[in-house]
């Protein structure tokens, strides 16, 4: 109860928390926003300790186009590689999905990284709906994004986990 008291904390600050969040914890324990356990298809067949449904303003203006997201900035290629994908359920593998008009889901490995995954992909939905006011988006060449996404596997976000476990 203590990470879903947490978890859904954050995402309150952050508007990102609605009726209809839902949240993977370690052990396959499904949560409603009311903090119930229940069931969902959305975390069926992913493979992750955390995961989350929610979504933003501007999350799910982007998830009615039902168009992948690219990586504009560093930090999303870091996080979820080349791209992330929109559909209507995330695929075994997807760390970020878009979820066709309703929002996304993200995985992380600890509390911390779910609510960082949460908070960029709103970011990234909202450049996308507000690039035409400013200009076009530059995105990262594919090979680059997942070269940066491998690297923050292997080391920096290993690092976090390490300190994420011994916090317990």
């Amino acid at each position: 109860m203590q990470k879903y008291l947490y978890l859904s904390s954050c995402l309150k600050k952050e508007g990102l928390f609605h009726e209809d969040t839902l949240f993977l914890l370690p052990g396959n324990i499904v949560l409603n926003a009311e903090g119930e356990r229940t069931s969902s298809p959305l975390f069926d067949m992913l493979k992750a300790d955390y995961a989350l449904f929610t979504y933003g303003e501007y999350s799910r203006m982007y998830a009615e186009k039902k168009q992948d997201l690219r990586p504009s900035i560093d930090d999303m290629a870091q996080m979820f590689g080349r791209r992330v994908a929109s559909r209507v359920l995330p695929g075994r593998t997807d760390n970020a999905c878009l979820i066709q008009n309703k929002g996304f889901v993200v995985t992380g490995r600890f509390e911390n990284e779910l609510i960082a995954a949460a908070l960029l992909v709103e970011k990234a939905c909202r450049t996308e709906i507000l690039a035409g006011k400013i200009g076009q988006i530059r995105y990262l060449d594919p090979v680059l994004a997942e070269a940066e996404h491998a690297v923050y596997l292997m080391k920096y976000s290993k690092h976090e986990k390490e300190a994420a476990d011994e916090r317990g």
